[in-house]
């Protein structure tokens, strides 16, 4: 095969691809709802409180961290604050962004959820190949970095 019907051949692959990334994208947002439910929160907040974990973001940095609009992230952000398992701390390098800091309750409802979540990845690892899925990652990967570059 040439290197043009190669590219051919890849360019009509992609839709197929970004398809069942959506789809899949779906899927585990429902999952991990369903995951974090059993421990009162949801999938938008484990996603804010894992953000935060290993280290204070502002709100704006958590956003782009998930690809989500800054507004959204800012309703979990506080809805997280409310029941004190984020803080907003005093950000040094701009007085108007606060940062967002995981608390002690924050670090107990996250070890809850991933536990949960361990568990149902070790009985999904069960039905995969190692080699496929370390493949999938790498072609995933590979795939976010050209987008980013463009």
């Amino acid at each position: 095969m040439l290197s043009s019907e190669k590219d051919e051949k890849a360019a009509q692959l992609i839709p197929l691809i970004v398809a069942d990334v959506f789809h899949l994208a779906g899927e585990f947002r429902q999952l991990g709802n369903e995951i974090a439910g059993r421990v009162g929160q949801t999938q938008a907040r484990w996603q804010a409180l894992s953000v935060v974990s290993d280290g204070p973001r502002t709100v704006a940095q958590m956003a782009r961290r998930l690809g989500y609009v800054r507004q959204s992230v800012q309703r979990t952000a506080d809805q997280l604050a409310d029941e004190a398992l984020t803080r907003y701390i005093h950000n040094p390098d701009h007085a108007k962004s606060p940062l967002v800091e995981i608390t002690a309750e924050g670090r107990i409802a996250l070890a809850q959820i991933t536990r949960r979540a361990e568990k149902w990845h070790q009985k999904l690892s069960a039905e995969l190949n190692v080699d496929e899925v370390s493949t999938t990652l790498r072609v995933l990967r590979q795939l976010r970095s050209a987008i980013q570059s463009r």
